[in-house]
């Protein structure tokens, strides 16, 4: 589906088997499910951590940000930084399937 949000907020995480990653949680505003709550994860793992930053600075550019290097120093601080520019911007997250019934998300800022 395709849904119009609200970027609440931006967290680090961190589970019990090590793996890191930044959570962006959207709120979505209209239509019949409007309120409920959409989590949009990067994760920072070996495998996907080249694509992760890539996306993060992409997500930030799209809304107007640039990311300095420092915002990278550590994920709370990469968290922090995103809580300080994006949050609550409004976009359009978009969800589909992917192979193995991923689930694939793809955020545009609304202007």
């Amino acid at each position: 589906g395709e849904y119009s949000c609200v970027l609440e907020e931006v967290t680090a995480r961190k589970n019990d088997k090590g793996t890191n990653w930044v959570s962006l949680k959207f709120t979505i505003i209209e239509g019949d499910k409007a309120n409920r709550i959409i989590f949009v994860n990067y994760f920072f793992t070996e495998k996907m951590v080249e694509r992760s930053i890539k996306a993060v600075n992409k997500l930030a550019y799209d809304f107007g940000f640039e990311l300095p290097v420092e915002a990278f120093t550590s994920l709370e601080t990469l968290a922090e930084t995103l809580n300080n520019t994006i949050a609550g911007k409004q976009a359009i997250v978009k969800q589909s399937t992917g192979k193995n019934d991923f689930v694939n998300y793809t955020v545009t800022p609304v202007e």
